[in-house]
């Protein structure tokens, strides 16, 4: 009987020591598991290990351009990650907030390789004129809270005063515009519409709604004005993209259509008009002719757009 209530104990110990352990090892678990969240969110602040060159910095009227070298320097692939690109008042400290500019989704990077990456953003609204440090961060999310700066290469780059927005770049209407040439038209672009419903991705067609004011003098009949668009440095493809000529002093509204390129970088971009952008018609004032949309169009991945026309999302799977 001794024996017995022995091993009965015995058995009760194993399995309260056991259950103990599981318990432990249970704890132990969920600490990492949350250290290794932890982790990947200071990582993804941090930045993925990468090696960047900014070349080609340029600033007009709001408009921030440049060429961005990435090479992978990880041991890892670089996969579904973002290149953000900010500004930063000389002697940057943490204490002061980054100024975020815009991003590009990057492709995929195997160990070694590298991409050059055109970039155009849009400096935001408020910005004072200044000189800033241009920098770029490869991260995980492009909508970081509180980005780390550490080793990241920086351009010194010039802001003037009170442009700071793309905002302001829109054409003047006729009755404040002198009109120096009276025998030659002066073509301006006064607004460019995309409806909101319309998805951006790679390959997509869009038909904006463009209008276009001439401020100049006559123009010759039956000269056909032609209309670029970009999508940051991206010209988007022509199927329709000419407007009948404009008297002097008078302006229309044409529904043109464009084809976004198949090798767009995804993420965001400024869009701009160029009217007569190969000089074809003689103008009084060629200097007048891009307009600038405010804001960003975000171009994403096709993926959700496919599955729809195909029948369903995928979301379930």
């Amino acid at each position: 009987m001794i024996i017995r209530s022995f091993s009965y104990l015995s058995i009760f110990v194993l399995i309260v020591t056991v259950r103990g352990l599981m318990n432990y090892y249970t704890v132990l678990c969920a600490v990492a598991i949350f250290s290794c969240l932890i982790g990947g969110a200071v990582g993804a602040s941090a930045g993925v290990p990468a090696l960047l060159e900014i070349k080609d910095v340029e600033y007009n009227d709001g408009i921030i351009s440049a060429t961005i070298t990435v090479e992978n320097s990880s041991n890892n692939p670089i996969i579904q990650r973002y290149l953000g690109v900010y500004l930063l008042p000389l002697g940057f400290t943490r204490a002061q907030p980054s100024i975020f500019v815009g991003w590009v989704a990057l492709p995929y990077l195997r160990e070694g390789e590298s991409i050059t990456v055109p970039f155009t953003g849009v400096v935001p609204s408020g910005t004072l004129g200044g000189t800033y440090q241009i920098t770029a961060l490869v991260t995980t999310n492009y909508g970081l809270s509180s980005p780390q700066f550490t080793n990241t290469p920086v351009q010194e780059i010039i802001i003037q005063g009170g442009s700071g927005s793309a905002i302001e770049m829109t054409a003047l209407p006729v009755t404040t515009r002198a009109r120096t040439t009276q025998d030659m038209p002066n073509y301006q672009i006064t607004n460019i519409a995309i409806p909101s419903s319309v998805s951006l991705y790679a390959g997509s067609r869009i038909t904006p709604s463009v209008s276009v004011v001439n401020v100049g003098g006559d123009a010759v009949e039956g000269t056909p004005i032609s209309i670029m668009l970009l999508l940051g440095n991206q010209v988007l493809y022509p199927e329709e993209a000419t407007i009948p000529s404009i008297a002097a002093g008078k302006s229309a509204k044409v529904q043109l259509s464009y084809k976004i390129p198949d090798n767009i970088y995804l993420g965001a971009h400024t869009l701009r008009g160029l009217v007569n952008p190969y000089g074809i018609i003689p103008e009084a004032n060629k200097e007048d002719n891009v307009f600038t949309v405010p804001g960003m169009y975000f171009i994403s991945d096709n993926w959700v757009e496919a599955q729809v026309a195909a029948g369903g999302c995928g979301c379930n799977r």
